[in-house]
């Protein structure tokens, strides 16, 4: 049997010298040592390929999870893409222009891209609704009929570079299908949709809200949107247009949204709006029940007074966390009270702290103040 090679041979041992095995001892203990792979800790993923994408949900949870942050409440998140889906005729545009005037107003940028509608039309519409022509001038990026296709990918570029520059909350596409017909696109082709969203749509939702107009098919009496089901599983939150009573210059009419996907559940399952005109060139667009938003708090339950109670008492605002941990209520109890408070504009946010309202009906300012 061979003997294998080992320490035995090594020549520093075989010649016996002193000297020699005084070096191979030096050598030996200046040696890297052996060491079993461990996992790689979060600081040092970046240097492991795949796993820098490695996220710690058990930090996360641990931290405490906050529900997305909100751009409308109850319409929009602050990120992600929206899909407004409705019969030609039914409201999408005026819904959109609602969205765009809300921001502009509210002091932030809006990118407008579009690709059917006429700029005179769009124009008058927002006079109607009450916009400020210096504010559109300041803040809203109107681009009728770009250029942005897949095929000229300076044209994507371009596009990534306004946004970029102009920072908007809002970006507004009016419609798929047209964007998707510009980029030679087949809006029945998974691939082809998946690959439009993901070089247009999917860089600029990392940074702001995305809505997308798209239309309802007509061969299944408009119940399902054109096309590949792509177009929904790229986004975030998906409503339904419909018109329930007509509207038009001369009266108001009602215009519905039904959430048909909400990834984050934040949404409610129906919004209403009261849409129209009063002879007198005013449009209206507002929601139905804005004027019972505010609520008594003899209305709200015991759990709903005792987390909205330790929001009053600090009047600089709470981050989630604080504000969770300070409730001592069950993550879905908390969350369900916030929401509906929310919604009653009892509760606002601004960036990550929240705020009692206080000055609506049945809100005391706290002590001291």
């Amino acid at each position: 049997m061979l003997k294998g090679v080992d320490a035995a041979d090594h020549p520093s041992v075989i010649s016996g010298e002193r000297k020699d095995l005084m070096r191979l001892l030096r050598d030996l203990e200046s040696a890297p040592r052996w060491q079993r792979f461990t996992h790689p800790k979060q600081s040092e993923v970046g240097r492991h390929g795949l796993l820098a994408s490695r996220v710690d949900l058990g930090k996360a949870i641990r931290e405490g999870v906050e529900p997305p942050a909100q751009r409308i409440p109850g319409v929009l998140y602050a990120q992600g893409i929206h899909e407004l889906t409705g019969e030609p005729g039914c409201g999408k545009t005026l819904a959109a222009l609602w969205m765009a005037l809300e921001e502009v107003q509210a002091g932030r940028p809006v990118l407008y891209l579009d690709e059917e509608n006429l700029t005179t039309v769009m124009a008058e519409r927002l006079e109607s609704m009450g916009a400020d022509p210096e504010a559109l001038s300041d803040r809203l990026v109107y681009l009728q009929r770009p250029t942005i296709s897949l095929q000229d990918k300076e044209s994507i570029k371009d596009l990534l570079a306004v946004v970029e520059e102009q920072e908007p909350s809002l970006v507004i596409i009016d419609s798929m299908a047209d964007f998707l017909a510009l980029s030679e696109c087949n809006e029945n082709d998974a691939s082809e949709v998946t690959q439009w969203y993901q070089a247009v749509v999917a860089p600029i939702a990392e940074r702001a809200a995305v809505v997308v107009l798209d239309h309802l098919t007509k061969n299944t009496n408009g119940k399902y949107a054109r096309g590949s089901s792509a177009k929904r599983a790229e986004s975030m939150a998906a409503w339904r247009v419909t018109k329930k009573c007509d509207f038009d210059r001369e009266r108001v009419g009602e215009l519905r949204f039904t959430r048909e996907k909400d990834r984050a559940a934040c949404f409610p399952e129906e919004l209403s709006f009261k849409v129209g005109g009063d002879g007198s060139g005013q449009l209206l667009f507002q929601r139905s029940n804005e004027d019972a938003q505010e609520t008594d708090k003899a209305e709200l339950t015991d759990s709903q007074c005792l987390i909205l109670e330790v929001l009053e008492r600090h009047s600089e605002g709470l981050l989630y966390t604080e504000w969770f941990k300070a409730s001592g209520k069950s993550k879905t109890t908390f969350n369900e009270a916030r929401r509906f408070l929310e919604e009653k504009r009892l509760v606002r946010k601004d960036d990550d702290r929240y705020y009692a309202v206080f000055g609506a009906e049945g809100a005391d300012a706290p002590n001291g103040s």
